[in-house]
């Protein structure tokens, strides 16, 4: 297995012309200014921008919560008032019309101040007039919580990238680059403030690192960096997802980066990959369907120890895609013996009992959660456990004022919920269906209750 990655820190680069994080005069424009610093290792380099906007729009989007990809620590350590949850909400609502890597990432991880990074998200038709309006509402109200803590770590962030062990990074840069077949990777990447220990991130070509404290991991830059050459051939991985049923982009690229930081190259000692997958094992909660962490840290370890396998014979990514297929089938074979219980039913909304009514008797009769859409815990259950088998029905009616679907739960709803409201107001109803990993979801929603009744009982979505 590849060396770990030195202990001794080269601070070659000196980071202290960097611009100043809240700029005096606004950017104008489109075009980037230089970066502060760029890191250059073979064929990848890093191009470092210290930025108010990019630590504004990051810590409000991570708790909004609008997703469960979301990192904890930042609402962790706020204390929030019904005013800022009622912003949050805003921003989650609209989050859902713009989910990663459509747009926002691109618009707000930029060096640009705020303004200026709307003006420029506009014209480069990344976000529309009504988004812009909810972002220039919702970020402002939290500017100077978000300045405190970018003031609090600014030396550290400062520091963070002349830390990088630039001779190693610049060995596993060629290793991706030959492997991949992409000659040349830059990557704007984002140094964050974090309150907590925390991780990374890559959507939408922009990479951001959270700083904590002076215990860097740069397995998570790492792990980051690998999406960046990974996602410059999509093409071949898209052709394998498509031929291949359970699998997708998410765990496809998850794979590689797990098997690469921390598998093949850990922050220190030991295996942590294989020391989290036995972790995970030992807890349902972690098992979040086909797209949850667990799996993707299983499927990271399967194919790890084939990818070390691969760079020391020289073998191409295109050679290699077909094991990487195999790994999965065989992986997923095993996650879908891991418990064998009947199909459970869940039930938000109203008309609950009128589906239950036409579900029984069925492979649903054992185990039934029927629950308001306030309920987060009602909708906790249903994803967090789901396994393949498992249906949520969600039942959402023009005259019902409990239509509030937990925003940190809005993912699963096949159709957007400002998009369902809309239909619902023109007098339409709605059948939709979709997979959540390993949930089926299905959306029935009418101007009325009683129109939703009748679509209840007459949908063949509901045949089994």
């Amino acid at each position: 297995m590849p060396r770990m990655f030195t202990a001794s820190l080269l601070a070659t680069l000196a980071l202290c012309a960097l611009l100043d994080a809240n700029p005096t005069s606004a950017q104008k424009g489109e075009r980037w200014p230089k970066p502060d610093a760029r890191i250059d290792c073979g064929p990848l380099a890093i191009d470092v921008y210290l930025s108010r906007t990019a630590h504004l729009f990051h810590l409000v989007d991570q708790i909004s919560e609008w997703d469960n990809a979301c990192h904890g620590q930042y609402r962790a350590n706020m204390e929030l008032t019904a005013e800022d949850e009622a912003l949050l909400a805003r921003h989650s609502e609209m989050r859902q019309t713009k989910r990663w890597g459509q747009g926002l990432e691109q618009t707000f991880y930029t060096p640009l101040e705020l303004d200026a990074a709307i003006a420029a998200g506009l014209k480069a038709d990344r976000i529309d007039r009504d988004q812009a309006e909810v972002l220039r509402a919702v970020l402002p109200h939290f500017a100077a919580r978000a300045d405190a803590l970018l003031e609090e770590k600014r030396e550290l962030m400062l520091r963070a990238f002349t830390s990088i062990d630039e001779e190693r990074f610049t060995e596993v840069a060629k290793q991706l680059a030959r492997f991949t077949g992409v000659k040349k990777l830059t990557v704007p990447a984002f140094p964050i403030a974090s309150p907590a220990p925390g991780g990374g991130g890559m959507d939408g070509g922009r990479l951001r690192w959270e700083i904590f404290d002076e215990r860097l991991s740069f397995s998570v830059l790492l792990h980051e960096l690998t999406h960046g050459f990974f996602q410059q051939r999509n093409d071949l991985l898209e052709a394998v997802v498509e031929r291949t049923p359970g699998l997708n982009m998410t765990l496809m690229g998850e794979c590689f980066a797990y098997a690469v930081a921390p598998g093949m190259y850990p922050d220190g000692d030991g295996d942590p990959l294989a020391h989290n997958v036995a972790q995970d094992r030992c807890g349902n909660d972690r098992w979040q369907g086909q797209t949850g962490y667990g799996m993707q840290r299983m499927f990271g370890l399967a194919v790890r120890p084939m990818l070390v396998e691969a760079f020391e014979e020289g073998t191409t990514l295109e050679e290699f895609l077909p094991h990487v297929r195999t790994a999965f089938l065989a992986v997923n074979e095993v996650m879908m013996a891991r418990e064998l219980r009947a199909p459970r039913l869940h039930i938000a909304g109203p008309a609950r009992d009128v589906v239950r009514e036409r579900l029984l008797p069925s492979k649903y009769s054992m185990w039934m959660n029927r629950f308001n859409h306030a309920s987060e815990e009602g909708y906790a259950q249903a994803r967090d456990a789901a396994q393949p088998g498992d249906l949520l029905v969600v039942l959402i009616a023009g005259d019902d004022e409990d239509d509030a679907v937990p925003s940190a739960h809005l993912d699963l709803l096949p159709v957007a919920l400002a998009d369902v409201r809309k239909r619902i107001r023109a007098r339409k109803t709605i059948a939709e269906e979709h997979m959540a990993g390993s949930l089926r979801v299905v959306l029935l929603a009418a101007p009325t209750t009683a129109a939703l009744e009748k679509l209840v009982a007459s949908t063949p979505l509901l045949d089994v």
